[in-house]
């Protein structure tokens, strides 16, 4: 087919026209269209109108927030590849975080800085708190996993690194799990202790492979609240007394008593004699 105006050869005519020929025609009698498409965005002066004399971007922004300013930070986009946008989400899901930090990740990155090495890591200064600008620090892993060890090779290892350099910290949760002090606590009584036995006022030498056994913490079966330290002797023994006073009166006149009758004889002969 060919076009009657500028006799292109085409495959298809539109009323005698060429595709090219028929939009300008088309454009020639439209003129308030053709205005739109030349006129340019009040806003940003580049690109072409589309309506209220808006380009696109700013047409689209003005029916979303019913204003062309510019609604998102000037962070957006590069925030989640920050170095510790995953920490940061991950306090936020766990729901253990302040307020202050809390959908803030701009004030989080302020208060904790950058990272100091990849072998560093966040936690908390008093587990019972939230983190916060006031309670995290930075602590250095000692442990890290070998590229050629597995999950479970590296938990193992871990482990029993963990045991050896960890020990005031498990000590510590073993302490607040059982009896609801903290090891400060437990250090602050023994020294009030002298080191010594609550009850002998002797030092503990309970061994156990070797390695002398810690003062055991005696507190009241019923309360809960501790009273003092003991040696493993008389931790034991009062236990198995029941921490029964009255049962333990009557042991104690009952050594007086065995003492009496089973005092050596002054005269060193035996009674039959």
């Amino acid at each position: 087919m060919t076009c009657s105006k500028c006799g292109a050869e085409v495959a298809g005519v539109i009323k005698g026209l060429c595709r090219r020929c028929y939009n300008k025609e088309w454009e020639m009698n439209h003129t308030h269209r053709r205005k739109i498409n030349t006129e340019k965005c009040s806003v940003c002066g580049d690109s072409p109108v589309v309506a209220r004399g808006l380009c696109n971007k700013h047409y689209a922004r003005w029916l979303r927030h019913g204003s062309t300013d510019q609604t998102r930070p000037e962070t957006w986009g590069t925030i989640g590849k920050h170095p510790l946008y995953h920490t940061w989400s991950w306090m936020n899901r766990s729901q253990n975080v302040s307020e202050l930090w809390r959908g803030d990740f701009r004030r989080y990155i302020a208060d904790v800085g950058e990272k100091p090495s990849d072998r560093h890591y966040l936690r908390q200064i008093d587990p019972d708190l939230p983190y916060g600008p006031n309670n995290f620090i930075w602590v250095e892993k000692r442990i890290l996993k070998e590229k050629a060890e597995s999950e479970k090779e590296y938990a193992r290892r871990y482990q029993q690194a963990y045991r050896k350099i960890g020990v005031r910290n498990i000590k510590n949760s073993a302490l607040k799990k059982s009896y609801g002090m903290t090891i400060d606590e437990y250090e602050s009584l023994h020294d009030q202790q002298n080191g010594k036995c609550a009850i002998c006022g002797e030092y503990e030498t309970m061994q156990i492979r070797g390695i002398t056994m810690s003062l055991a913490v005696d507190h009241c079966h019923n309360t809960g609240k501790v009273r003092g330290l003991l040696c493993h002797h008389c931790n034991k023994g009062i236990g198995s007394l029941n921490d029964s006073v009255a049962l333990l009166r009557k042991a104690a006149d009952y050594l007086e008593n065995s003492r009496k009758t089973c005092s050596p004889n002054p005269s060193g002969r035996n009674a039959g004699e």
